[in-house]
């Protein structure tokens, strides 16, 4: 992790790296002092964190005792974003916690969660995600985060190019009652609406589809791809979640997890599974390989990077680059997140299936 001590009338000194985690600690006059400095000072190094973002992909600001609540994060945050975005259609279950801030999940403390880029799944992801801690863990508890760039270097041409000619689709079943089952998200929370005809709007401009059933609905998102271009660097990144998003992932755990909960996973995940799930497919519709996710998922485990949380601290991520996930922990954990959109110079094209450039 590369380190650097600003100081609130200059700009970070400009310095090459290598790793891909960024650590800002709060300079004196800011470590201390009001929100509002610590605001002010951001704004005024704001180009010079653009410009390190789309290199490293991670920036943590660290030591900023200012920023202790939701409130204080998301205005602190906003410096860094056009606009915060809601958690419409996300498939993590969270709550709200001010205005836009909502917590980073609700899923129970001992699951993991696989690294992934936030909402990739959707034509209309966030451009960048961030994070705050209010209360780190007594154990455990960290969000890994992958450099995604090097993900797509590392896999195979062969599995790239397999995933890449047919895209993407993740499909979702949701049934019609809420609270059917309490270990999911029904439809109502997850795009924040109680009614169908409002789904069925928010699911058609994201270019989805939706069906109704006597029981369930039927909600396919529109085809992503496996792997883009990044907007402004040009680099190549994978960018899909069928790793995290794929019934596959509960047999997976039961190879790599210790623990008997684990062990049940593969016996249980069906039974869930039955009637609600959220699954990823190709572009035609045709079952993934869970071998190929498997190699997937241990290819982004070989490139975590960890750290402890630390009170206050504030993580930004480029979502194109960076993926992030969560470790089980033990002990209160309270972790807020930011969804931003961040409007640059340039205008994004729409994402489209490509079988990429050749690779080495």
């Amino acid at each position: 992790m590369k380190c650097f001590d600003g100081e609130i009338d200059q700009p970070p000194p400009v310095q090459s790296f290598s790793d891909s985690l960024w650590v800002v600690h709060a300079p004196d006059p800011v470590c201390g002092g009001s929100l509002g400095s610590a605001i002010s000072w951001a704004t005024n190094h704001r180009e010079h964190f653009d410009q390190r973002l789309l290199q490293s992909g991670a920036i943590l600001f660290r030591g900023f005792r200012a920023i202790d609540s939701a409130k204080a994060f998301s205005a602190f945050i906003s410096t860094f974003a056009t606009s915060l975005l809601d958690y419409v259609g996300g498939a993590s279950p969270r709550h709200k916690i001010h205005g836009k801030i909502h917590s980073s999940t609700d899923l129970e403390r001992h699951f993991p969660i696989e690294p992934h880029q936030e909402m990739s799944y959707q034509t209309d992801f966030p451009d960048r995600v961030a994070f705050f801690c209010k209360t780190p863990p007594k154990s455990g508890g960290e969000t890994p985060i992958v450099d995604m760039r090097r993900v797509y270097q590392a896999l195979s041409a062969e599995l790239v190019n397999r995933f890449a000619s047919k895209g993407l689709r993740l499909r979702r079943q949701f049934p019609l009652k809420s609270g059917y089952m309490k270990v999911m998200k029904g439809w109502q929370t997850t795009f924040q609406t109680d009614s169908i005809s409002e789904l069925e709007q928010i699911v058609n401009q994201q270019g989805g589809s939706l069906v109704k059933t006597k029981s369930y609905l039927e909600v396919e998102n529109a085809i992503t791809p496996a792997w883009i271009t990044h907007p402004i660097t040009q680099e190549p990144i994978w960018f899909n979640q069928a790793h995290l998003l794929h019934k596959s992932l509960a047999a997976y755990w039961a190879k790599c997890q210790s623990g008997w909960m684990y062990r049940l996973m593969p016996i249980l995940s069906p039974i869930v599974t039955r009637n609600t799930f959220t699954h990823y497919v190709y572009g035609d519709r045709s079952e993934i390989d869970a071998a190929d996710l498997d190699i997937i998922r241990s290819t982004i485990r070989d490139h975590q990077i960890l750290f402890q949380w630390q009170k206050s601290d504030v993580l930004l991520l480029e979502n194109r680059i960076m993926a992030h996930g969560r470790r089980p922990f033990v002990g209160p954990r309270e972790v807020f997140a930011a969804l931003i959109r961040h409007e640059s110079s340039i205008s994004f094209p729409k994402l489209e299936c490509s079988n990429g450039p050749d690779m080495p």
